[in-house]
């Protein structure tokens, strides 16, 4: 799906639409964070790496530095410019993928699972990541297997079966509704609330029962 988006690949029948206004500038409407983050990395330096981005446009040096400062602060990567990419560690990489992603200010990031093999404190620094780049007007795409993420970072979830959307809706409307392809909160607490998708919400509920 995030290949047709990003129009890697066609769609075997119906279309992706395109506002006019941005079909001269497709190549900076839509960013790709790949699974494997490797595939972005051209440089020996993680710093370098984020100045290729600029190779070929009309940019100030300025400019760059600017982009560049932030970008490292918001994917916090600060002890990690003068590292090469791939002494990384799994998680740091998709720190410094998305950071160089973001140097092309996309109005739709695509992300194609940016947890997998993350511990629950790298899952919180990305959904961090992502909570931001939503207050600042990006739209966000992301495709994953791993529910408690989506359930606790998504406005809207949907499941992709078969080419076809079979069910979407809001996270506690979508979870509270599957019994299978739920999170495992959401399964503890049924016989309580249905409606409880997430850990803090369990705790907060159990708190409050004990009040």
């Amino acid at each position: 799906a995030l290949s047709i988006i990003c129009s890697l690949n066609k769609p075997y029948r119906g279309k992706v639409e395109i506002s006019p206004f941005n079909k001269n500038s497709f190549d900076t409407l839509v960013a790709v964070l790949p699974q494997n983050p490797q595939t972005l990395f051209l440089k020996k330096t993680v710093l370098e790496d984020l100045y290729e981005v600029f190779d070929g446009r009309k940019i100030s040096k300025e400019e760059k530095e600017r982009r560049v400062t932030a970008a490292v602060k918001l994917c916090r990567l600060e002890s990690l410019c003068n590292r090469h990419p791939y002494d990384l560690s799994g998680g740091e990489q998709q720190r410094a993928a998305l950071a160089k992603i973001l140097l092309i200010r996309p109005q739709i990031l695509l992300l194609d699972e940016p947890t997998k093999g993350a511990d629950s404190i790298l899952k919180q620094k990305v959904a961090n990541i992502l909570l931001k780049l939503k207050s600042s007007g990006i739209s966000i795409i992301v495709v994953s297997h791993d529910i408690e993420f989506a359930s606790s970072c998504a406005d809207r979830c949907a499941m992709l079966f078969g080419g076809e959307i079979i069910s979407e809706g809001e996270p506690h409307e979508f979870f509270s509704q599957n019994s299978f392809y739920t999170t495992a909160t959401n399964k503890i607490m049924r016989s309580f609330d249905k409606n409880i998708i997430t850990v803090d919400e369990a705790i907060s509920s159990l708190i409050w029962r004990e009040k």
